[in-house]
């Protein structure tokens, strides 16, 4: 069956095509398929990293090279603020007249967001004429870091198109490159903007192709000390040299650095480096008030996180005990919730001090009486604090529809008399 050709334009090196494939378009070049309306989860990857390289700059400004069917501009609008200012170069013009006409619905009309200016033009040349202009550059040209459609488009990629790059970026500015497949004499060339990291994406479907995405963070210059809000600022977008040097410090104020990477970043990596930092810090009372913050604002779930209840619920200091029992309730992350109230019961039989607190009684009656995974912790804890404040809640658990929670309700009661 012959293909439906719906439009043609010509590259240095054959033809682009817009095909249609049921209800669905293809771009190809000549057999090769460069993208679908249909199956585009890896465009969608990589403007959703895009975006979040950039979550927390106030007017962040984004160049995308490679318009395509619009889809990873669509990922990356979804996710950043009404401020954010995107630049895309296309080098095709008729890709653009696609996008504009009745191919723009696939992606939702991402040419019509005003946050959008389109220009005609080779990316190189845009890139040639930016200085600390972008806070992110994404590249989705030629499948990766080799010419397929356009010659040209090799020259990005060489050391004096990637040293270009860096100079268009701002400090602390990442390069997002996707490509079909990996590069080792690319990843070591990268280095030349900054910080590297390969990602490879997970097929859409089994038995699917792998995608990959390089990321280079640019560095501070040369010369020149960044400050503590500019480390902060990288670390966010995912910079570990950025977290290593903010925990290193020892100045006012750097545990609550750490804390704010915790509590902005969406990097998994720096989020993780961040929270061992600071679950190791000294526990004074700076430390414990960061510890705190991090642990009631942060979204995630990650082991960071996790390490930084670990470390809080553990310590001995009362103060970082009342800490503790006060942000308990209010902390997102239900596997840290898990870690400070484990940490807090398990010394509860050594420490006379924590059996008799008052406050921790009342805490662990409430969460022994409650649907939560560390309920059992509590119940348990429960027996060895034999703390009489605890009596009228010991009685209502024996009420309880869990065999477990009136058994050990009746023993801690049984120690009371």
């Amino acid at each position: 069956m012959p293909d439906d050709i719906l439009d043609r334009a010509a590259l240095p090196r054959g033809e682009m095509l817009l095909v249609r494939a049921g209800k669905h378009v293809v771009i190809r070049v000549g057999h090769r398929p460069l993208m679908s309306s249909d199956v585009h989860d890896s465009e969608d990857a990589f403007g959703r990293i895009v975006a979040l390289a950039v979550h927390h700059v106030a007017k962040p400004r984004i160049l995308i090279g490679g318009l395509g069917l619009g889809f990873t501009l669509r990922a990356a609008l979804d996710l950043v603020p009404a401020s954010a200012r995107f630049t895309v170069a296309e080098l095709v013009p008729e890709v653009v007249r696609w996008n504009r006409g009745a191919q723009g619905r696939y992606a939702g009309r991402v040419l019509d967001d005003p946050r959008v200016r389109v220009v005609v033009s080779d990316v190189a040349a845009v890139i040639a004429r930016g200085k600390s202009t972008y806070d992110a550059i994404s590249l989705d040209v030629d499948n990766g870091p080799r010419a397929l459609t356009h010659p040209d488009n090799e020259r990005l990629y060489r050391r004096a198109g990637l040293v270009r790059i860096r100079r268009a970026l701002r400090p602390g500015g990442v390069l997002a490159v996707w490509s079909s497949f990996p590069s080792r004499a690319f990843t070591k060339a990268l280095a030349v903007v900054g910080t590297v990291e390969l990602v490879r994406t997970d097929p859409a479907f089994p038995g699917g192709p792998s995608y990959y995405i390089w990321l280079a963070r640019k560095r501070a210059p040369a010369g020149r000390t960044m400050t503590r809000a500019e480390l902060v600022a990288a670390a966010v977008r995912g910079d570990l040299s950025a977290v290593r040097r903010l925990a290193l410090s020892r100045e006012r104020g750097s545990a609550d650095a750490l804390a704010e990477v915790l509590i902005r970043s969406r990097d998994k990596a720096a989020i993780d480096l961040a929270g061992g930092k600071l679950a190791r810090r000294k526990q004074d009372p700076t430390t414990i008030v960061a510890m705190v913050r991090a642990l009631v604002d942060s979204r995630t779930h990650e082991p960071g996180i996790e390490a930084v209840g670990w470390a809080l619920g553990a310590r001995e200091d009362p103060a970082a005990v009342t800490a503790a029992i006060a942000a308990y309730p209010r902390i997102f992350s239900k596997e840290a919730r898990y870690y400070v109230i484990a940490q807090l019961c398990h010394r509860i039989e050594g420490s006379t001090a924590l059996r008799r607190r008052e406050d921790l009684a009342t805490l662990l009656v409430k969460i022994a009486s409650g649907p939560t995974a560390e309920r059992a912790y509590a119940v348990a804890a429960l027996v060895k604090l034999a703390n009489p404040k605890t009596k009228a809640g010991l009685t209502k658990l024996l009420a309880s529809p869990h065999p477990y929670q009136r058994e050990m309700a009746a023993r801690a009661l049984a120690k009371l008399r």
